[in-house]
């Protein structure tokens, strides 16, 4: 096998040299044509024939030959005898014109376009080649390298040379680097630049490993030479206006300390070091507004101090490790003050939200676990906090100029954020939820007017804590003595009422204040949180406190008015939030449906009947509103009518199966056409609103369900019923059963008329009277072994009619009088089909006589079947012969007259 897929292999490789030698040919023989003039190739080439001679046959042109051969040049307006083809040089007697050949010059070769892998290998390595990126890496191997020799040196005591030498030559080496930058900067800016940085680096990581790992140098003095570089790092930076050398600057100096570290150092040495680092960054906001370094110092001094915290917190560190707690945050406050401060007014993202939010949020954070065994310690901390924030705003707001202006608000924001978060670290939950809520609401009417989106997400978030914070109480404090009337209750409703105002603000906002459209996104999703605070907070009173079998029905019709009065909403003030009202009620109607459906419980049980009732006319209710305002895409209207009209059904199939099933007997299994006859005949031809109103929704997608459970249960669920009906004697078709069947037969074909004539033109109408007919066979069938079962007493199962002689030959006989009655009504109306298809029952009835039937040959039930059925058969044939083809009538062939 191996060797006919190589040999198949090889021969693929050969054709595709040969075919690219074939267009290698074809290149070059359409670049030598392309240097020729026309003129010049038709005075070469043969001369082509005349159309005429062509259209006659003479066999001197192929349609190969008028492919290669150009036609002649003709003048673009000549007439038509001019430009008639010429046979020959001879029958052009006038002089030829010079051809205007192409200059001879050799063709200069096409440049070969490279292929998509040679495009990206090329760019792969224009990136790894271009720009300093070598110098980059190697700056950086150099520095964790030094790092990584000094720990080892530490650690293992290697090399004889004192430890002051190996230091001051790796510091001479550092500012050899710094001072070889500095003389390249004019030259190779960039180049000069990294070279300055890693410099710094390595002079950072050089004093600090002389003072925390080898003890060379004083803390003091240590202290001092940090300083130095820290400032002489930010003036390079400020005179040669290179932010990259201040974010390499800055990420050496924070990664010195954690590469030389040992884990025995004092945290005071740490945080000095970095407080030195962060006045340096200061200074340098003070000048440039270098975002990325601002960050870079805020992400290193706050994810250290996290980690320190973590793993080496103990209480006695909290006086030293709140003083640089506090000093690192009003640095990293002011230096997001600096940076509003440089940035011009017109340019977007005044503030650096990063440092505005994030500074408070992680330093808070930190200091929660500083005072975590203080009482009331975090709440006079947010108190601190927002009387800082409340000072930083007037400061602003002193300062003036647009600049401020976004950070005054910023400001604003963390103040009121502080201030609330201070009542739950004080107080109970309940009261701060609605505290809470409350303010929400009123810090969003005051944000909207006036523009500030900072406080608009800060009112917001401030309401979606609120009732996080009041879950538990919601759920697990409910054991007041009265109900409605107690805290839990109202502070729920509050919490509702807060979303339902802060929706309605946010849609006027967009409405009448000038929002852009975008914000409507909020309105929906506080009025999808005020309903939920609603129902959700309703709901629990209810089962809470009244009986369960009144509970449900309470809470149903809690959500029936609770629909009304939003739709009421909707209309009167135009909200259009709740324009889906109806379609969330159907939903809810569906799914409490389920339990019903799964218990096999009738949904009217315990009074619940008027809370469906409730729920049937508050969804009417809302969908007569729709219809009126025509708010609604029709095809959503639609969709709820059929599926109000499929609920309605179901329910009432199920109610009157269960008040069925109290008498003995099948009276349970009239349940289904008791109640889906007359929804489907209300369907095709009942007045007044809404189904007159919506005939072609109810005829078509809404009588669909009701239609296909009436066939299904004359399909499924008559036939398996035996027909025991007591009182009442069992005669045939006049049973309720029976009648029944005939009923849903009757109902279906006149809806099949009715949709036929409205909905489903295309269709044909055969379509219908083919299950009509199969309805009726079916219903035939088992009407007959009903009988048999109430007058011979057989039972009605499907072994003992498989297995009964009786049933057998009575089931053979009647099959055929069907087919027999169904020929001779098809040879009268000459049906062709219907007679085609009454001989195929036929075949089934002899197909059955000699599979089935004669496995019992010796009883007289057998032999009755196959006498029946052939006299029947002998019968068939002299009554009803085959139907003759419809041949169309044949129209006369259309002359068609040629046009003038």
């Amino acid at each position: 096998m191996e060797f006919f897929i190589a040999l198949l292999a090889l021969g693929l490789l050969l054709a595709l040299h040969r075919i690219g030698r074939l267009a290698t040919a074809v290149t070059e023989l359409r670049d030598r044509l392309e240097q020729m003039a026309p003129e010049a190739v038709s005075s070469e080439l043969p001369a082509r024939p005349a159309p005429q001679a062509a259209s006659r046959g003479t066999g001197l042109r192929t349609e190969t030959d008028a492919a290669y051969l150009p036609p002649p040049a003709q003048a673009p307006n000549s007439p038509a005898s001019e430009r008639a083809p010429q046979t020959s040089s001879i029958a052009n007697p006038g002089p030829a014109p010079m051809p205007r050949l192409r200059p001879t010059s050799s063709p200069q070769p096409r440049e070969e376009q490279p292929s998509a892998v040679d495009r990206i290998v090329a760019r792969v390595t224009q990136y790894f080649t271009g720009g300093n990126l070598v110098v980059r890496v190697g700056v950086i191997v150099l520095f964790f390298g030094v790092a990584f020799l000094l720990q080892y040196a530490n650690a293992q005591g290697a090399f004889n040379v004192p430890i002051e030498f190996r230091l001051a030559a790796v510091a001479f080496m550092g500012l050899g680097l710094l001072g070889l930058g500095w003389w390249l900067r004019r030259k190779r800016r960039t180049y000069g630049l990294i070279l300055q940085g890693g410099g710094l680096g390595i002079t950072y990581i050089t004093v600090f490993a002389a003072m925390q790992l080898y003890e060379v140098l004083p803390s003091g003095v240590s202290l001092l030479l940090l300083v130095v570089m820290v400032g002489l790092a930010g003036a390079l930076a400020v005179l040669q206006n290179s932010s990259s050398l201040a974010v390499i600057a800055v990420i050496g100096g924070f990664l010195a300390p954690i590469l030389t570290s040992t884990g025995q150092g004092s945290h005071i040495a740490l945080f000095s070091y970095y407080l030195v680092l962060n006045v340096g960054i200061l200074g340098v906001a003070w000048f440039r507004p270098w975002r990325a370094l601002n960050l870079l110092g805020f992400v290193f001094t706050f994810v250290i101090a996290t980690l320190w915290g973590v793993l080496e917190y103990r209480p006695r560190d909290r006086p030293s490790a709140q003083i640089f707690l506090i000093l690192f945050f009003v640095f990293y406050v002011l230096i997001a003050v600096l940076y509003a401060r440089r940035q011009p007014p017109h340019v977007r993202g005044v503030v650096d939200a990063t440092l505005v939010f994030g500074v408070p949020v992680v330093a808070f954070g930190l200091q929660a676990g500083l005072v975590s065994g203080t009482e009331y310690g975090l709440a006079i901390s947010a108190v601190v906090l927002s009387a800082f924030y409340a000072a930083g705003r007037q400061l602003c707001r002193v300062l003036g100029g647009p600049a401020y202006l976004l950070l005054s608000r910023a400001f604003l924001s963390l103040a009121l954020v502080f201030g609330s978060l201070s009542i739950p670290l004080a107080f109970d939950g309940e009261w701060v939820a609605t505290a809470w809520a409350i303010e929400g609401a009123a810090v969003l009417w005051i944000a909207l007017k006036q523009r500030s989106r900072l406080t608009v997400l800060f009112a917001l978030g401030l309401q979606a804590v609120a009732g996080l914070l009041y879950i538990p109480v919601a759920l697990f404090d409910r054991f007041a003595t009265l109900a409605v009337a107690n805290a839990v209750f109202l502070g729920g409703l509050l919490l509702a009422i807060a979303g339902f105002v802060s929706s309605w603000l946010l849609r006027q906002a967009v409405r009448k204040w000038g929002y852009r459209p975008s914000w409507r996104w909020a309105s929906w999703v506080m009025a999808g949180w005020a309903l939920a605070w609603w129902l959700g907070n309703g709901m629990l009173e209810i089962f809470n406190y009244v009986d369960v079998p009144t509970a449900g029905v309470v809470a149903l019709l809690f959500i029936a008015a609770t629909a009304v009065a939003l739709g009421l909403l909707e209309v009167w003030l135009r909200w259009a939030e709740w324009r889906f009202t109806s379609a969330g009620l159907l939903a809810f109607m569906v799914w409490a449906v389920i339990p019903v459906s799964i218990n096999r419980q009738h949904p009217f049980a315990d009074g619940f009947g008027w809370g469906w009732l409730a729920m049937f006319a508050a969804l009417y209710t809302l969908l007569w509103v729709r219809e009126i305002r025509r708010d609604v895409p029709a095809v959503l209207l639609a969709a709820l009518h059929t599926g109000a009209w499929w609920l309605g059904a179901f329910l009432l199939a199920v109610e009157a199966m269960w008040l069925l099933d109290l008498a003995t007997g099948d009276w349970f299994a009239l349940g289904v056409p008791v109640v889906l006859v007359p929804m489907v005949c209300a369907a095709v031809g009942m007045p007044g609103w809404p189904l007159a109103r919506h005939r072609r929704t109810y005829l078509g997608w809404g009588s669909g369900l009701p239609v296909a459970g009436l066939i299904a249960w004359s399909l499924l669920i008559a036939p398996a019923r035996s027909g025991d009906f007591d009182p009442l004697p069992h005669l045939p078709m006049l049973n309720p059963l029976d009648l029944a069947q005939l009923f849903v037969l009757i109902t279906l074909v006149f809806w099949w008329r009715r949709a036929h004539d409205v909905l489903l033109v295309r269709w044909p109408r055969r379509y219908g009277w083919v299950l009509a007919c199969g309805l009726a066979f079916a219903w035939l069938s088992t009407m007959l072994l009903r009988a048999l079962h109430q007058w011979s007493r057989l039972d009605y199962t499907p072994g003992a009619m498989w297995n009964s002689d009786l049933a057998q030959a009575s089931v053979s006989i009647l099959w055929t009088l069907i087919a027999l009655t169904a020929m001779v009504l098809a040879t009268a109306r000459a049906w062709r089909r219907v007679w085609v298809a009454a001989v195929g029952i036929l075949g089934v009835v002899v197909v059955k006589l000699f599979i089935v039937d004669m496995q019992g040959s010796d009883t007289l039930g057998t032999i009755i079947a196959f006498i029946a059925v052939g006299l029947l058969l002998l019968l068939a044939g002299y009554l009803s012969p085959l139907p003759p083809k419809r041949v169309p009538d044949t129209e006369e062939p259309q002359t068609h007259q040629p046009s003038v």
